[in-house]
């Protein structure tokens, strides 16, 4: 999928967020996807279905008839803003437990993300099964929704779920391409996904690894 897909929304969304606590609520923990999609083998071409079964939380109001996702907004705040602010305590939880390091190796980088410049991450989900596209969905609105993810994050998806875009700031891209790691059980690993900035230009490739 080319990044001229993608529409122009990057660019209307581009103030970075005032400085704020974000709650780390339980119910959205990826403890149970980081077992189900880090602790098993490589897919076969065959099982880009759904390890685990997410509800959407009652809480954020999203269903998977939603085809946007937006975290709450944020109170007015006058205080100074530096990029470690952007990353919430349950993103520094995701980048620890998942090591940051370790999942995210971008197979091409053309440069270094400026930390407040918007961009989105761009997914092919036109080979995954109806259930993980509903979990999936459904695992990124109950992180995204709930406001744990950040200010500024936000997804839209086309109708038929062929394509996915995850809105966020530089410097969570890293962070963000390991929520979608969990929110796609993996799947990504083989399909592949791309950050694209505010220009529409395709900065990072991930790449998707041949299937067993």
């Amino acid at each position: 999928m080319s990044s001229s897909q993608a529409s122009a929304d990057t660019r209307a969304d581009s103030e970075p967020p005032p400085k704020r606590h974000q709650p780390d609520l339980p119910s959205t923990s990826p403890r149970a996807l980081m077992r189900a999609s880090s602790d098993i083998g490589p897919r076969t071409t065959s099982e880009q279905k759904s390890l685990i079964t997410v509800a959407f939380l009652d809480v954020h109001g999203f269903t998977y008839e939603s085809l946007e996702l937006r975290a709450p907004k944020p109170p007015t705040s006058v205080l100074h803003l530096e990029p470690p602010d952007l990353v919430t305590p349950s993103l520094q939880k995701l980048a620890r437990a998942l090591e940051i390091p370790k999942r995210f190796r971008p197979k091409e980088q053309k440069r270094d993300l400026r930390p407040f410049e918007r961009g989105h991450w761009l997914l092919d989900c036109s080979s995954w099964e109806p259930q993980l596209r509903r979990d999936a969905w459904a695992y990124l609105a109950n992180y995204i929704g709930t406001g744990v993810a950040g200010w500024g994050i936000w997804c839209k998806r086309d109708p038929e779920f062929q394509w996915l875009r995850t809105y966020c700031f530089g410097g969570v891209a890293a962070h963000i391409y390991l929520l979608l790691y969990l929110a796609s059980q993996r799947t990504i690993l083989y399909t592949g996904s791309t950050w694209v900035d505010g220009d529409r230009i395709e900065v990072i490739t991930m790449g998707a690894r041949d299937k067993q």
